[in-house]
């Protein structure tokens, strides 16, 4: 069974939504395990998604973060784009990963410590720095929301042209568009979509945390490949990235400030692993929620930050050093 089981993401993804839908069902019904059920409210959101004709010209930017060396993901991400009739900018990323990169102009942007440890992770270090750029690239610009996205991701179908479009609330800063957090949304949790959403419904981050975790028992990372970032959102996350510096991964930092001070310690709790010691549980919240259905997911390409790869670490004392 397990060698069928990809079938109907090879379908979906080549355009047979329906058919996806339809096998996926034939398997939940002979197998009924908690990942088919969820596979199956994916191929069915999805060919929901790839219905909608949205009106009007897409009105807020998507900004992609790449390296210049990626060209490979930039070209995958611009078809899938073209698909789908969405507009993108390039930011270009800061690549720490390279053994030979420069720190003394970001000295001052990276924190004491990563995680309380003095190691960091190269990787991780540039791709929090490139988010930051997006952010500052959205303050920079006339526009309310801005997209933010890795390269390493596709659309599941168009997105809305405009904001208003998504059905949330008015004041909301972060909305989260991937599946990895979307895959979390069940029919146990009730939507706390805006009255009249004609399409997209919305849950509370945190929410959606516990269902995941009772589900897959662990998050092993949050997910930074998508998310709508309004103004308010980028100058509050800023002003925490200009005076912490870089001491997490930016996953995990949007995550922990879409949580309330006391969900924060709650999940923390579930998560059991004391890998965020060094959080501060009563700072800045981020007016959040997770979007359902999803609007792209992470391709599943070979990740620029390898974890178990010790020369991915540098000691923050080598940083800098002549």
């Amino acid at each position: 069974m397990k060698r069928f089981s990809r079938i109907p993401f090879y379908l979906f993804h080549a355009g047979y939504a329906g058919l996806a839908v339809w096998l996926q069902s034939l398997f939940a019904r002979l197998y009924s395990k908690p990942e088919r059920r969820r596979a199956l409210e994916f191929f069915r959101n999805g060919a929901r998604l790839r219905a909608i004709k949205w009106q009007g010209t897409q009105e807020y930017p998507v900004y992609v973060i790449n390296r210049q060396c990626d060209e490979g993901r930039l070209a995958r991400f611009a078809k899938s784009s073209a698909k789908w009739g969405v507009k993108f900018e390039r930011v270009e990323a800061i690549n720490c990963a390279d053994p030979n990169f420069d720190f003394h102009p970001y000295d001052s942007k990276i924190a004491d410590t990563f995680y309380g440890r003095k190691e960091f992770l190269r990787g991780a270090v540039g791709c929090f720095l490139s988010h930051a750029k997006a952010w500052q690239k959205l303050l920079d610009s006339e526009f309310s929301y801005a997209l933010i996205c890795e390269d390493d991701v596709r659309w599941l179908g168009p997105i809305p042209k405009q904001v208003l479009q998504y059905s949330i609330p008015r004041d909301l800063e972060i909305l989260f568009v991937h599946q990895r957090l979307a895959q979390g949304l069940n029919t146990k949790i009730s939507s706390a979509g805006a009255a009249g959403a004609e399409f997209f419904n919305w849950s509370p981050v945190f929410e959606t945390a516990c269902s995941l975790i009772s589900q897959i028992q662990s998050i092993t990372a949050s997910g930074g490949e998508g998310y709508l970032l309004s103004r308010e959102g980028a100058k509050k996350i800023l002003a925490i990235f200009q005076r912490r510096g870089v001491y997490m991964e930016v996953d995990w930092l949007l995550f922990f400030h879409a949580m309330q001070p006391e969900q924060r310690r709650k999940f923390v709790e579930m998560d059991g692993t004391g890998r965020f010691d060094m959080l501060e549980f009563d700072a800045v919240v981020l007016k959040s929620a997770v979007l359902r259905p999803a609007l792209l997911e992470q391709i599943g390409l070979k990740s620029t930050i390898a974890f178990d790869n010790p020369q991915n670490y540098i000691l923050r004392e080598a940083m800098t050093r002549a």
